[in-house]
């Protein structure tokens, strides 16, 4: 017969029991930076390339595999070139910049032509209200590359019109030759246009016909709505990179300060000349 087990006594837990393995989760906010903190970061990180196999012309597969770094080619080393970029906008003088581009070389020994980002965010020349260019709704934009000599490589010239881009969203615009590719990024903000982001280029490295270019294509994105806040609004990184500038700032300041107080402490003419002993008493080195 079973001993009655008294209902006071405590009964044991299995170390299996879901209430002892159960881990609380707290429900942290999601910190997302903003576009300024974002960009100093992504322009420490390397990025990687990924390799695909299937390569085309120019206008087909290969293009956009060289504007997003997806070729199995061989990286070359960056080289330095020059832009000149001009927005149609009165206020706006023509903006000069540089950009590094590169190539790829395969197996059979073909390469590629350069593949070069110009970044239009940069603090350098964008406006206070968004981190862009400003350009009319209906235009064009100019761009000239030259290599690092000042060579004029390639003139293009790109129309545009965005005038039906809904406030708060992007767009992209893509036209394209047998000879270069040109990648540019649209954005409405409050009734003003901007171009912003990585304008990206693809373009040889020598002077062409332009006669000779071939057809010309063009591409125009699907409209996407943006998070305005992202670009123009600050984020809980930006005060400890402000603060950490300042701090920076400040321990420079003060080695310099030091480095001077320890400049002007003695002068030569301050020196005391040293003593040695002679018999009971004191003599001055000369």
């Amino acid at each position: 017969m079973p001993i009655p087990v008294p209902t006071s006594t405590p009964r044991r837990r299995s170390s299996l029991s879901s209430d002892s393995t159960h881990v609380r989760v707290l429900d942290y906010p999601v910190f997302k930076p903003c576009f300024r903190c974002e960009r100093k970061h992504n322009a420490q990180v390397t990025n990687k390339l990924r390799k695909i196999n299937k390569l085309n012309n120019l206008l087909g597969s290969m293009q956009e595999s060289l504007l997003h770094g997806m070729t199995s080619g061989m990286e070359s080393k960056p080289y330095k070139f020059q832009a000149v970029l001009s927005t149609g906008v009165s206020t706006t003088k023509a903006i000069k910049m540089s950009f590094e581009a590169k190539f790829y070389t395969w197996q059979d020994g073909s390469s590629s032509p350069f593949v070069g980002t110009i970044n239009l965010s940069d603090e350098g020349f964008v406006c206070d209200k968004f981190p862009g260019i400003p350009v009319k709704a209906r235009s064009r934009i100019q761009l000239m590359i030259c290599n690092a000599e000042g060579s004029l490589l390639r003139h293009v010239i790109m129309r545009y019109n965005v005038r039906k881009l809904k406030d708060g969203c992007k767009v992209f615009i893509r036209q394209s030759t047998d000879d270069y590719t040109m990648h540019v990024n649209f954005i409405n903000v409050g009734g003003s246009f901007y171009i912003f982001g990585d304008m990206k280029v693809i373009f040889h490295n020598h002077v062409l016909n332009e006669e000779n270019e071939g057809e010309m294509k063009r591409v125009v994105g699907k409209p996407s709505k943006v998070d305005l806040s992202y670009y123009l609004d600050g984020c809980q990184l930006c005060t400890v990179i402000d603060e950490s500038d300042t701090i920076h700032e400040d321990l420079n300041q003060m080695s310099l300060e030091v480095d001077s107080d320890l400049s002007t402490e003695a002068t030569p003419s301050d020196k005391k000349q040293p003593m040695v002993l002679v018999g009971s008493g004191t003599k001055e080195l000369l």
